[in-house]
């Protein structure tokens, strides 16, 4: 092999009766480095059909020097030289960290069967798309890489890093979304975040529950009642992501239809909600938008401190009258005289009893009208 003059037409019969023989190169042969990557490319070249041993000094060889090895980079290398070599490559779960130097049919032997670092470039060769990287432009490319890139996808959305949106088209949204729920794959919020601006879900029933928080989270949701209603009822409560869509959007859409019953179990629910709606105007807002055809029963509604009573007033929400100025008896005189404030109808049913604990707050307060008062005197 160091001074032979038929020493590729060797390697080649060599090749087939060894399995043994790039152990031998790489390991026992006396040869200067330039013969041995020669040698080398030779066998890689003349690959028989039968599986060839290698061990971890000819995995490290490959890696280091595969740039180097004409038969990897060449665009004259066969189809079945390239397939015998992505087998070897394989056998041996060798991954290349470029795809750049290889020649046509040797990367696709390897981009067949993922035997390549998951880089920005890497998907860029193995998909033959230089602008974007986008899982759903790589599912249209090829399915085996979208698997493989599936199934790393924290990988994935490491090399991308804002220089490419997972998805890019809205009408492939749901498609992706549920191949990667299918996978088990806990990166889901990640892939939806980083979706391009115009990609949204219009109908939550249209996805599996399993994407409902990540796509509320990321309001890739419109704040529709069927959309809010479906999201509340699943988790029997307002979370943080609906809370934060619901202050986005200001009000619900899209009520035309829905039961009177759901309304108002979803009003309620955002009046609760003070750990995740805390503005008292947000959620009045909120339920003045649900357009309740019957009025809230305020023994429903937790008695606060602040304007919400007297914004559930002049939103029409509740029932102006004795029973609801009694319900904030708890709060205190603030929240109380808003209320008389806002109310259109005290006069005719304030009483002594029911101003009673309030007397002295409401003759010295100059908010309060003259008319209030001088019936309260008479």
């Amino acid at each position: 092999l160091s001074a032979g003059e038929q020493r590729l037409k060797f390697i080649e019969r060599f090749m087939i009766v060894s399995t043994r023989v790039l152990i031998y190169l790489v390991n026992q042969s006396h040869l200067d480095d330039a013969s041995r990557l020669q040698l080398i490319d030779a066998a890689l070249a003349y690959l028989p059909t039968s599986k060839q041993s290698v061990d971890i000094a000819v995995s490290e060889y490959l890696v280091e020097h595969y740039a180097d090895l004409s038969v990897l980079t060449s665009n004259a290398t066969k189809p079945f030289q390239a397939e015998r070599i992505g087998s070897l490559f394989a056998d041996a779960s060798i991954t290349l960290p470029s795809l750049e130097p290889l020649g046509t049919h040797v990367r696709l032997a390897f981009v067949s069967r993922n035997l390549y670092e998951i880089t920005q470039e890497n998907l860029s060769n193995a998909i033959e798309n230089k602008v974007t990287v986008a899982l759903d432009v790589i599912h249209a490319a090829d399915e085996t890489v979208y698997d493989y890139v599936l199934g790393s996808l924290n990988s994935y959305l490491d090399v991308i890093n804002g220089t490419s949106a997972t998805v890019d088209a809205n009408e492939h949204f749901l498609s992706v979304i549920e191949d990667v729920i299918e996978r088990g794959s806990s990166y889901l919020s990640d892939v939806i975040k980083h979706a391009a601006p115009d990609c949204k879900v219009t109908d939550l029933a249209k996805v599996s529950q399993g994407a409902w928080s990540a796509l509320v989270e990321h309001r890739r949701v419109p704040a529709t009642f069927n959309n809010v209603s479906r999201y509340f009822a699943a988790l029997e409560s307002v979370d943080t992501p609906l809370g934060e869509l619901l202050s986005a959007a200001g009000k619900i859409s899209e009520i035309s239809g829905a039961e009177e019953e759901s309304k108002s179990a979803l009003a309620i629910a955002i009046l609760a909600a003070t750990g995740y709606l805390p503005s008292a105007a947000l959620r009045s807002g909120l339920v003045a938008s649900l357009d309740l055809k019957e009025y809230l029963d305020v023994e429903n509604i937790r008695a606060e401190k602040g304007d919400l009573f007297a914004l559930l007033l002049k939103h029409d929400i509740i029932v102006d009258e004795a029973e609801s100025y009694e319900h904030l008896a708890s709060t205190d005189w603030p929240t109380r005289k808003e209320f008389i404030r806002a109310s259109k109808n005290f006069l005719s049913y304030m009483t002594p009893e029911l101003v009673k604990p309030d007397l002295e707050f409401i003759l010295n307060s100059n908010e309060i009208s003259s008319t209030v008062k001088v019936v309260i005197v008479e």
